[in-house]
């Protein structure tokens, strides 16, 4: 059995498109760099499509999800499946070789440009003003505090630019920042079609305390914000309803009920308990 979305967010637009000549190209390279995922490469194609989601996987209780959830098996029935199925053969796509750079330096890819792969330094202008993790201003969130779930974050560079980051890339990491950036734990460095300069690691972009700390620290610095903001709500829901149990009591009246919403709210404690821990 194969397996699509676990639910994230509704969007605000819905559509089919068709198969662009791309699609090809996409699951052609996935196989070339060795992915065997049916779900991952079908996500590619998928999100390749539907830009306006953001990476956001699908949600049961959105509007159109039986459309859109539809195409998704399309998309993996009809096309990442039957490549699947066919021998394994020499990628099609020949890439350009990337120069060999020795410390101080590193590689920088371009994604729209890989044959202008260049050598780079950390002091490079380039770098200074397009690293991912430098320039920030601040940011901004949009969650759901009953759910525990962060729907949208925004972070605002110098200079006006901002990005949409997704916090399933970003890892919640406990600990602390460290100084400056290394290139220690990466591979190379690539510019993507965004303007920003990303750190890569195994072949993926790399998030940790010592490449972003700004960014993980903000990612952190969130899921605490927002673990607070829960327990908040809770405690809100437990002083009106012990205000309610109270007043009830003043009044003389009803006592099995109060007796019952004694028991809910000692319930709610222990939920509180445990979100404290």
């Amino acid at each position: 059995m194969y397996t699509s979305y676990s639910p994230l967010l509704p969007i605000s637009s819905l559509g089919v498109l068709s198969e662009s000549p791309d699609e090809t190209s996409l699951i052609q390279e996935a196989l070339a760099r060795g992915s065997r995922d049916v779900n991952e490469i079908t996500n590619s194609v998928f999100f390749a499509r539907h830009k306006e989601r953001r990476s956001q996987r699908l949600d049961p209780k959105e509007p159109g999800f039986k459309q859109l959830s539809e195409e998704w098996r399309n998309i993996r029935d009809t096309l990442v499946l039957p490549a699947l199925e066919k021998p394994h053969q020499s990628p099609a796509v020949t890439r350009p070789s990337s120069p060999d750079c020795n410390l101080p330096l590193w590689l920088l890819e371009y994604e729209n440009a890989p044959g202008n792969a260049r050598c780079i330094s950390l002091s490079d202008p380039e770098f200074i003003g397009n690293y991912v993790d430098w320039n920030i201003l601040n940011s901004t969130a949009t969650v759901n505090i009953e759910e525990g779930k962060i729907l949208e974050w925004k972070v605002f560079y110098k200079g006006g630019r901002t990005k949409f980051v997704d916090t399933v890339e970003v890892p919640v990491l406990a600990g602390g920042p460290r100084t400056g950036v290394s290139a220690s734990l990466i591979s190379r460095y690539v510019r993507k079609a965004d303007g920003f300069i990303y750190p890569v690691f195994n072949g993926r972009i790399r998030y940790d305390w010592v490449q972003t700390p700004n960014l993980i620290g903000m990612r952190y610095e969130l899921d605490i914000k927002l673990k607070t903001l829960r327990k908040l709500r809770l405690l809100i829901f437990l002083a009106g309803a012990f205000s309610s149990a109270i007043a009830t009591n003043a009044r003389g009246i009803a006592s099995s009920q109060t007796i019952k919403l004694m028991n809910t709210n000692l319930t709610n404690l222990q939920m509180l308990e445990q979100l404290s821990k």
